[in-house]
């Protein structure tokens, strides 16, 4: 290659490095303008007034359709909304009050049991007492007295049987002797001695059975009669001691026995009293003047109507508890909102904005943040009520449908703000920011003070003044 074109290359390349190097930095010009923080928040229009329709029966659970009015239908304050159907309920009725006769008649005679049971437990206890206290007076009697009186009874007519034996020998003798001596023997005084020889015989022989009754009698009865009363005495004492327990204990045991007939019948009659009242929920009527929607509104949004109209055709059943349907009064509505996390810092309650409906978006219509939740209504996210003023010309827009509301969070006519990456943090000082002024002698750091950012722009409330230049960014090695 010649050494001209050489020559000629190097000299370029010093130019073009000469002409980098002498590039001027990026640099933005401070002026004073507008200065706006929008909060976009996705709304629902909710009615001001509704009532819900719950059906809260208090005993039966069966809740069948017959007919129910139609999702947007327009209602008066008492219209049929709802009827149920009431056959098996009215049966049921029906038979709890012809049970409640029965368990009335069996009250009263419990009752009456009861009564007789208090007025006789006090007999029973007395007589029981009575029959122990007779049984121990009847064996100390015997055991003093009675014992002692029979063996000497029986002793005594073992000694009569004896002395009558020894009159009647000593008779005989007397007889035998005196017609010896007249060694005479007639026929009559043959008779009178066979006579008395019959009665030494009787004697001898009830002599006998004396000995056999009275060894008997001190043998055998007084000590089995002992025996008998000592056992009355203990049974009667046993007698005593359990109807010290039982008596009261049966007595109690009646009592309860009637306290829970009577409790029984008090529930039935309660039972009874809900389902009278359940009779009279069968019919659903308006409780004020709306439109019916399906089902129930949570945060301005309502469920699926046609999921909700299949359990309201005739045969459907409905569950305790659940919202039926919610009359809604079309005007005035409100505002339901959600908001990000984010803009809580600028949104205040009081806040105008303008809410456009998803039905009439070339709407703008009045709207003023009334609240804000305090708590998230979900992670990020809080939940926010406005006031709307809707144009009369505009009644197709209704509760549940959709609106995007705009909110000037933040506004300044006039205000210094600048890119956002002009400015920079300070690494030992998060509070800390400043930017770099372009001064004839080059660039300077200056400290400035910041005020809220709109996306890429960030309001300077100290530090710099209209006319200023700075550095789109630091410089390098800065």
């Amino acid at each position: 290659m010649p050494k001209r074109i050489i020559g000629t290359l190097a000299c370029l390349a010093l130019a073009a490095a000469a002409c980098a190097a002498d590039d001027p930095p990026a640099t933005h010009t401070v002026a004073k303008g507008p200065f706006v923080i929008t909060s976009e928040l996705k709304g629902v229009f909710e009615a001001e007034h509704a009532a819900e329709v719950v059906l809260r029966p208090k005993e039966w659970r069966t809740l069948e359709v017959i007919d129910a009015v139609a999702h947007g239908t327009r209602v008066g304050k008492g219209d049929l909304l709802l009827r149920l159907a009431v056959d098996d309920l009215d049966k049921a009725i029906h038979d709890l009050r012809a049970e409640i006769r029965a368990m009335e008649i069996d009250a009263a005679q419990a009752e009456t049991a009861l009564q007789a049971a208090e007025k006789t437990a006090a007999l029973d206890l007395a007589g029981a007492e009575k029959a122990r206290r007779h049984a121990q007076e009847n064996l100390e009697r015997y055991i003093r007295i009675d014992r002692p009186q029979g063996e000497k009874s029986a002793q005594f007519d073992l000694k009569s049987a004896t002395q009558v034996l020894q009159y009647e020998r000593e008779e005989l003798a007397q007889l035998e002797k005196m017609y010896k001596a007249d060694e005479l023997t007639e026929e009559t005084e043959e008779i009178v001695l066979t006579r008395q020889r019959n009665s030494v015989e009787r004697a001898e022989f009830a002599l006998e059975r004396a000995r056999l009754q009275c060894a008997r009698v001190l043998e055998v009865s007084l000590p089995r009669q002992l025996l008998s009363l000592e056992d009355e005495a203990a049974r009667a004492d046993i007698a005593w001691r359990r109807a010290q327990t039982s008596v009261p204990a049966s007595l109690n045991k009646q009592r309860l026995a009637a306290e829970k007939t009577r409790l029984e019948l008090r529930r039935a009659r309660e039972r009874l009293a809900r389902l009278e009242a359940d009779r009279g929920i069968m019919e659903v009527k308006a409780p004020m003047s709306g439109i019916v929607y399906y089902g129930a509104c949570v945060f301005g949004e309502w469920g699926d109507a046609l999921q909700a109209a299949a359990k309201l055709r005739r045969g459907g059943t409905i569950a305790s508890g659940q919202v039926v349907f919610t009359v809604v009064d079309p005007r005035p509505l409100r505002i339901v909102a959600k908001l990000a996390e984010k803009d809580l810092e600028h949104l205040r309650a009081g806040m105008q904005g303008f809410a456009r409906p998803a039905a009439a978006p070339e709407t703008a219509c009045t709207a003023i943040l009334r609240r804000i939740d305090a708590i998230p209504l979900a992670p990020e996210t809080f939940g926010a009520e406005l006031t709307v003023s809707i144009p009369q010309d505009r009644e197709c827009i209704a509760p549940g449908m959709r609106c995007a509301v705009t909110i000037n969070a933040y506004e300044k006519r006039e205000t210094i703000a600048v890119p956002a990456r002009a400015v920079a943090a300070d690494p030992f000082d998060p509070n800390a920011r400043s930017v770099y002024l372009l001064l004839a002698e080059g660039p300077v750091k200056r400290a400035v003070k910041t005020g809220p950012r709109s996306g890429d722009r960030i309001e300077i409330l100290e530090g710099l003044v209209e006319g200023d230049r700075i550095l789109l960014a630091p410089p390098e090695g800065r």
